[in-house]
């Protein structure tokens, strides 16, 4: 993906929609990001997480990236123009990745 390309979920979303998402982000190369644990084990988060990896999605819990791009709802798609959680970015939300990206692109000029 060019720059840095995130797509933002939650374990609130219904697992149909959130399997929707990581389809859609895996051939991009897109990390599906959740702010903390699901459950109260690992165990119960690999259970949930599972069929997201399935389908070929990066999974990774990073709360810090959340705040360094002051996501408050999900799913919502970031790219950025900087390293991981810095320099300017845009942000889309309540669609996948690669809906996202033109918009994204239209909004953000990575140069």
């Amino acid at each position: 993906p060019p720059h840095g390309l995130y797509l933002f979920v939650s374990s609130s979303i219904p697992e149909a929609t959130l399997v929707a998402l990581a389809t859609d982000a895996a051939p991009l190369r897109t990390p599906v990001i959740l702010r903390g644990m699901v459950g109260d084990s690992l165990q119960n988060m690999i259970a949930t997480m599972a069929p997201l990896l399935k389908v070929g999605a990066g999974v990774e819990i990073d709360p810090l990236l959340f705040e360094a791009y002051g996501i408050d709802k999900v799913p919502a798609v970031v790219l950025t123009c900087g390293a991981r959680g810095e320099g300017p970015y845009a942000v889309v939300y309540g669609i996948g990745p690669s809906a996202a990206l033109p918009i994204l692109q239209k909004l953000l000029s990575c140069s």
